[in-house]
């Protein structure tokens, strides 16, 4: 069994190629941090309300991520879902309340971080 362990073979697709993949959701004193397995080069932020709930989508990153939401419980959020299309990851925030708190979103080292006030 002296044999070297070989990587995974893992196939390169030229539509979209993966950069970013969402790892982890934490949630901390006055933050949710998403996160990634690097920098978010890019990503979208909108706010819809009827529902209040804010939607970042990360176009041509990938999630580890999927199915169960992340109970956020705090900062007048009450969860956090992920859904993956193709081209992006789309992260949703729903205010546990009629209104959404006041938040910035701002990259960070690995992944963004959504700063309530």
């Amino acid at each position: 069994s002296g044999l070297p362990k070989l990587a995974p073979i893992v196939p390169i697709t030229s539509r979209t190629s993966h950069t970013t993949s969402v790892r982890k959701i934490v949630s901390g004193k006055t933050y949710v941090d998403i996160q990634a397995n690097g920098p978010v080069a890019d990503f979208k932020v909108t706010r819809l309300s009827n529902p209040e709930r804010l939607v970042i989508d990360l176009p041509g990153a990938n999630s580890l991520l999927t199915g169960k939401p992340v109970a956020i419980n705090k900062f007048g959020i009450s969860k956090l879902r992920i859904g993956v299309n193709p081209e992006y990851v789309r992260i949703v925030v729903d205010a546990s309340k009629s209104e959404f708190p006041k938040y910035t979103v701002t990259k960070v080292k690995d992944g963004l971080r959504i700063s309530f006030k």
